[in-house]
């Protein structure tokens, strides 16, 4: 696993290439490298956890393409981690802005977004409320979420 995540690392830093293929690549490589599997408990895996365990959940698949974007310099300010419910389920996918299709998300699960009802969204620096129509409104500072401030302490320090 560790061989093909720095070969994908190699491509994405050294190829010229859009944000947008950038993050197609990154989608394809975990959801066909990382087995998806429910925890069954709340626990958001590090991108170190994700590869190690070869496996997560929604959310630990959402952190790990929103770490590896941030580190081939797709900028914070474009993601965000959105927390949802599909068909009555919890789910957290990645939101890109602007990046592929004007506002997109990948997830491990291949749902449509017009499948998911938002609640919240997660950035490096806030914490947003979502509403059905995607608005955002701003209630707070990310580093309140205990789970989110530590991966946000490994991508800013490169711990990834």
């Amino acid at each position: 696993m560790r061989t093909r995540y720095n070969e994908l690392l190699q491509e994405l830093n050294t190829e010229k290439m859009s944000e947008g293929m950038k993050m197609l690549k990154i989608n394809d490589f975990f959801n066909n490298n990382i087995l998806y599997k429910r925890d069954g408990k709340d626990h958001w895996q590090s991108l170190q956890e994700t590869l190690t365990r070869e496996e997560g959940d929604c959310e630990d698949f959402a952190i790990a393409k929103f770490s590896v974007s941030i580190l081939t310099g797709i900028p914070s300010a474009d993601l965000s981690l959105v927390y949802c419910y599909e068909a009555g389920i919890p789910h957290m996918v990645l939101r890109c802005k602007d990046i592929i299709y004007n506002n997109t998300r990948l997830d491990a699960l291949n749902c449509r977004i017009s499948e998911l009802v938002p609640v919240y969204q997660l950035t490096l620096n806030a914490v947003y409320t979502v509403d059905k129509y995607w608005n955002t409104k701003r209630v707070g500072e990310a580093g309140k979420i205990q789970k989110w401030e530590r991966i946000i302490e490994e991508v800013k320090n490169g711990i990834i």
